[in-house]
């Protein structure tokens, strides 16, 4: 089958007449919506970025600024509008703590003795013990008459009476000396226990028990008191020096009356 060439079949096909399209920029009205032209079809880009040259607008450089020591400005980003299709991001669910649940982290107040009633309880200390604060006296008492030794069978009683007065009261005895003239001792008592409450029990336990064993005594001292006014104490385990017991005995004798002073 004879074919024709293909310039005369070109030569036969008209031009095509088209019009041209008048292209229109993509744009963004004021309010968030895309305009009507281009409302079928998607954004081509979420944020609309603005050209180079207004961007080297907003920069200042050092070297062009007003004043020659200025120091730069802070460049301000440029922010575009959000589209009604970008959704906020939700937020994070927070869980609200149950009862007790934060109870191991919170802090609690431990509010001491002497600040009670500031808030929380009051801390209750354990007493200490008592055996590492007792406290020692040496102490000293004399006959109330001269006449009145402490030798023989008084002695012997004194020697078993006091033992018994320190245990009863809850002290404890260290040293005995019981010498014709007068009655020396050392005791170890709790610190709540004052040293004048110390000798007033002694004169008064040994005296009642030294009239009631020896009535010879007590016709001789109507008083009640078988010890001399006064007392000698002082703090310390060693007993007291011969030398201070002396002494002592002679200021007792001279306020007496019995011995007159040295001048």
């Amino acid at each position: 089958v004879p074919v024709a060439p293909i310039s005369s079949i070109l030569t036969d096909v008209p031009e095509p007449d088209v019009a041209p399209v008048e292209s229109k920029p993509l744009t963004v009205e004021s309010g968030g919506t895309w305009h009507p032209a281009f409302a079928a079809e998607p954004p081509p880009s979420l944020i609309s970025r603005p050209a180079t040259s207004d961007l080297a607008d907003t920069t200042v450089s050092p070297a062009r600024s007003a004043e020659p020591n200025a120091p730069p400005k802070a460049t301000r980003p440029v922010t575009a509008p959000q589209e009604p299709w970008q959704k906020a991001r939700p937020q994070t669910p927070v869980r609200p703590a149950r009862l007790g649940e934060l109870d191991a982290t919170l802090p609690h107040s431990m509010v001491g003795f002497s600040r009670a009633g500031l808030g929380g309880e009051p801390i209750v200390l354990e007493p200490s013990s008592a055996g590492v604060y007792h406290l020692t006296y040496a102490c000293l008492l004399v006959p109330r008459f001269s006449s009145h030794y402490l030798t023989g069978d008084v002695a012997d009683k004194l020697s078993e009476w006091m033992p018994i007065i320190c245990v009863a009261f809850g002290w404890r005895l260290e040293y005995l000396a019981v010498r014709p003239e007068y009655l020396q001792w050392v005791a170890n008592v709790p610190p709540a226990t004052s040293p004048g409450y110390v000798m007033r029990v002694m004169r008064q336990q040994v005296s009642d028990k030294i009239f009631t064993a020896f009535p010879r005594l007590k016709r001789d001292n109507p008083s009640g008191d078988f010890w001399a006014p006064g007392y000698l104490i002082m703090g310390g385990t060693q007993p007291h020096p011969s030398q201070l017991v002396k002494d002592y005995i002679r200021q007792v004798r001279e306020r007496q009356g019995i011995e007159k002073g040295h001048r």
